[in-house]
């Protein structure tokens, strides 16, 4: 399998020395693997990925499918853990966090654009305005 890539900008520079740079990346992952079990099968999803990613950096993750791309992106999101590693992002070490703190996190530090706009089917674009202005309209 061939795994996905990042691709960043600016270029990453070198890595932080811990004893004299207080500066930590934004997000970690140390040597996240995500493994699922199918009847008899070990399907490795993501396989032994590390990975820093520091405030204001630009990212793309690419890769051919089945590479490990979407797997990524629920992890990174906190909408999935993994099978093993470590993921710290924003100072939250993900795996010990609880329903509450990941909301929080989710809330205030992770941004997703979406490839399909998920939006709710009784709604137009010009129509989002006075749905949040007066949701009950809508939802009734």
């Amino acid at each position: 399998m061939v795994p996905p890539t990042v691709l960043r900008w600016p270029p990453k520079r070198p890595q932080p020395n811990a004893e004299t740079d207080l500066n930590m990346a934004l997000l970690e992952l140390r040597n996240v693997s995500k493994i699922y079990h199918l009847g008899g099968e070990e399907i490795r999803a993501l396989d032994d990925v590390s990975l820093d990613l520091d405030q204001g950096e630009f990212v793309s993750i690419i890769g051919p499918s089945g590479s490990g791309k979407s797997t990524l992106m629920h992890i990174l999101g906190c909408l999935d853990s993994p099978t093993l590693g470590n993921v710290v992002l924003a100072g939250t070490d993900i795996a010990k966090a609880s329903a509450r703190e990941l909301a929080r996190v989710r809330n205030r530090t992770i941004g997703f654009v979406f490839q399909f706009f998920n939006l709710l089917p009784k709604l137009k674009v010009v129509n989002v305005e006075s749905a949040l202005r007066r949701p009950w309209k809508w939802w009734n």
